[in-house]
């Protein structure tokens, strides 16, 4: 950035690399291992390890093995104060958005348009924040109905989540 050259990882997911609101700092999703895109494990599957990158540091880190459907993946998405950040995460079929570090609960992501199968991408604007920053919100499906979270609280059902993200 502005000519500096940052650290080295062996890939960095793509759509995720992105600006801070406030311009001053950067975040993405990158491998820290390189098996994470060779495929070098016995079944043939991605495995490896990805992290938020923030400023060029590793935040928390989580394991990828995609013959277990576990791994990191998508945009990176900030408030509008650039003090939080969130992410997506999947873990054995759920995925789960992780606000300034916390995991909060695991649901079936599947806007309209989306397989049922947890892909990368498909949670893309699907996280927003509130023009304050003090909510964050996204649509989810709990394998019944579509869900509205706001924070942690689950605060509308409804029959479909659409593509395109919440509005405050």
């Amino acid at each position: 950035v502005d000519g500096i050259e940052g650290p080295t990882f062996p890939g960095v997911l793509p759509r995720s690399w992105n600006f801070f609101p406030d311009s001053g700092s950067t975040g993405y999703l990158a491998s820290l291992t390189r098996s994470i895109w060779s495929r070098l494990s016995s079944s043939g599957a991605w495995k490896g390890t990805a992290a938020l990158v923030v400023n060029g540091e590793p935040q928390r880190s989580w394991p990828y093995d995609e013959s277990r459907g576990t791994g990191l993946f998508g945009e990176v998405f900030f408030s509008a104060d650039s003090k939080h950040v969130a992410y997506v995460v999947i873990e054995r079929g759920q995925q789960f958005v992780v606000v300034d570090g916390q995991p909060g609960k695991g649901y079936q992501f599947m806007a309209e348009g989306y397989s049922s199968e947890p892909r990368a991408g498909q949670m893309s604007q699907m996280v927003e924040f509130s023009p304050d920053s003090s909510h964050h919100a996204y649509g989810a499906n709990d394998g019944k109905k579509g869900v509205v979270v706001i924070d942690t609280e689950v605060k509308w059902r409804c029959h479909k989540v659409l593509r395109g993200g919440a509005l405050f």
